[in-house]
């Protein structure tokens, strides 16, 4: 595994990802000056979310046909210069089209990005998405830190400071852009990429997506309302429903590279099942629990193994799809795993009608049927014969 690039690139996701945490930080300063309502704000996220998603797949495509590794640095660019824009802009318009720029940056980042980690992995693929993706979760938990940090220092204006450190990374990347492609180059670092191919494992990819699309509604679903369950149900306070959430999503963090590692030990199609296993028996013990102490130790756990297939999906993903690898990812990185953002409001409606706990109920049969589903992929997967097929060699020039 070459590790000094592959940290290199978890640091270009995280880069890329401060963007998508950022832009939610800024709603609340876009609602104060510009006297937006809460959904004109909220349509800002929408449309950078939809960009995304639904252009992730398309990036992937080309990133199959074209293998054009600037598509890392331009995508940071792009991202950050975005945000940027949104936050200085003078129109609402133009504020949905700087948005969109930056949704076509993120989704232009994801699939390259995750193509040159797989060919950089050698067999440890799945340490190394793990790694990859923990950039990614750095990226989320930082953007708002760091958006209201210069938004109240320096005033709108302060928002360019956010694209200071993406620039530096792409930058970086594009010095070190020769001998990463000489590393690509070799046999080695293609891990025998050049060699014949299996075919396409059409049914097992699409268990797959399935089973990415429901633990991304589950994700959703407790990023969402995960400290209001704290605040209504457990009595607790703001500060502690926070609390609660930060600790889910740092532990996720670990659980992100634990279950990579555990991946190239033991096999994904040992840690997919197990770990959707446990996701609703934990959620099912916290929203049994009325002891805020209790319930805030099993978070542990939880955001251990709701994160720890994150990076193990995807390379299950490029490993069902090996002559279409980059959309795999786009599929998996992109679009499925952003349906949860859009399921969300539904279980709003039930909070709003049953309470938290009954929509807190609802996402535990839904891990539930996750768990099914991953059953079934790895199933679907072991009854999958390959068949070899003439490999085309990696472009490592555009």
């Amino acid at each position: 595994m070459q590790k000094k690039f592959i940290i290199l690139l978890a640091a270009g996701h995280m880069f890329s990802d401060i963007n998508q945490g950022a832009l939610p930080a800024l709603l609340p300063f876009l609602i104060a000056t510009r006297h937006f309502s809460y959904a004109t704000a909220a349509s800002l996220v929408f449309m950078s979310n939809l960009v995304s998603s639904v252009t992730q797949p398309i990036f992937g495509h080309v990133a199959d046909r074209c293998r054009v590794a600037w598509f890392v640095p331009a995508g940071i660019l792009a991202a950050g210069v975005g945000v940027v824009l949104a936050a200085n802009v003078p129109t609402y318009w133009m504020m949905l089209a700087a948005v969109g720029l930056s949704g076509l940056g993120i989704a232009a980042f994801h699939p390259e990005a995750t193509l040159l980690v797989n060919r950089l992995a050698g067999p440890m693929k799945s340490t190394a998405m793990g790694m990859f993706a923990v950039g990614g979760n750095l990226g989320f938990a930082l953007g708002p830190v760091l958006t209201t940090t210069f938004v109240l220092w320096f005033g709108f204006h302060g928002a360019l400071l956010l694209v200071v450190p993406g620039a530096l990374a792409a930058v970086l990347f594009l010095v070190q852009m020769p001998r990463l492609q000489g590393h690509l180059s070799s046999r080695a670092a293609f891990d025998g990429v050049n060699a014949p191919r299996a075919r396409d494992a059409w049914w097992p990819f699409a268990y797959l997506t399935a089973t990415v699309v429901l633990r991304s509604i589950v994700f959703f679903g407790l990023n969402t309302f995960l400290a209001l369950y704290w605040i209504s149900e457990l009595h607790q306070s703001k500060a502690r429903g926070n609390t609660a959430l930060s600790i889910l999503l740092l532990s996720g963090a670990v659980g992100t590279l634990v279950g990579g590692r555990l991946a190239d030990k033991l096999g994904n199609e040992t840690v997919l099942p197990w770990t959707f296993f446990a996701s609703p028996v934990l959620l099912l013990a916290l929203i049994a629990v009325r002891q805020a102490g209790v319930a805030m130790a099993l978070l542990v756990p939880l955001g251990l193994v709701l994160f720890a297939p994150f990076g193990v999906m995807v390379v299950m993903a490029q490993g069902f799809l090996p002559n279409h690898p980059g959309a795999a990812s786009g599929v998996t990185l992109g679009l499925a795993a952003s349906v949860g953002g859009v399921v969300t409001p539904l279980f709003g409606r039930i909070a709003d009608r049953y309470g938290l706990h009954t929509s807190l109920t609802v996402l535990t049969w839904v891990a539930c049927a996750a768990f099914l589903l991953a059953l079934a992929t790895v199933r679907s997967s072991k009854a999958w014969k390959p068949q070899a097929t003439e490999a085309t060699p990696y472009p490592v020039k555009a």
